[in-house]
């Protein structure tokens, strides 16, 4: 099993070694108990969206679950539990992650625990109340934003209620501030879930992302990290 991250804290960095090592072998063993805890996590910061997304159980209306906030005491308890073991985290999950009052509290104390920490987002809200350098300085190492078009019109058949060219000035504002600022953190990369109003497109996105300096990756529908 490869490190996800290394930690430069020695204590931190023996403990993961550790905590690596006994899920290596509880594995081989084919043990029902592991003697470990997990390398990777995702965590919903809340479960709310601001778009109407018809495949997503939030933006479909189908989540069978009462929408709220993550509390930051809980947040901040289980980043506690699993110091020394948790290697990699995903802020996001059903909800848009931005709408989340402390999102960059979240990032920078995963940050301070020297977790590697992913966001997905709409990108509809995440430089609105908040400035680029805010979401810089908050240490987040990768930034996913899907937008599944590269034309307002094919764009609005699925991310319904949204506006391309807001998630696009967004992007190209954080890569011209990440330059001046001599940052390359969070890489930015552009999502786009190919179904088929979309895969006329793909050429089209991918010289979208070339022209804004961010990676671009296509995935299928239901197709996971």
């Amino acid at each position: 099993m490869k490190p996800i991250w290394v930690a430069r804290d020695k204590r931190r960095w023996l403990k993961r070694r550790a905590n690596g090592a006994m899920l290596q072998l509880a594995y081989r063993l084919g043990l029902l108990h592991v003697p470990g805890l997990p390398r990777v996590l995702m965590i919903e910061p809340t479960n709310e969206c601001n778009l109407r997304c018809p495949l997503c159980p939030t933006g479909a209306g189908k989540l069978k679950r009462a929408k709220g906030l993550m509390s930051f005491e809980l947040y901040r308890r289980i980043l506690a539990d699993l110091d020394g073991s948790l290697e990699r985290l995903m802020l996001y999950n059903y909800g848009e992650p931005f709408l989340h009052p402390r999102i960059l509290d979240m990032m920078a104390e995963a940050h301070r625990a020297e977790v590697h920490t992913r966001v997905s987002t709409n990108g509809l809200v995440f430089l609105r109340g908040m400035d680029a350098r805010d979401l810089i300085a908050s240490g987040l190492d990768y930034l996913r934003v899907s937008v599944d078009g590269a034309t307002e019109e094919t764009y609005n058949v699925y991310r319904v209620g949204g506006r391309l060219d807001r998630v696009l000035e967004g992007v190209r504002l954080l890569q011209e501030l990440k330059r001046e600022l001599g940052r390359f953190k969070p890489v930015v990369e552009l999502q786009f879930i190919v179904m088929r109003h979309n895969e006329h497109e793909i050429p089209l996105m991918r010289q979208m992302a070339r022209e804004l300096g961010v990676l671009g990756r296509c995935k299928s529908v239901g197709l996971g990290d």
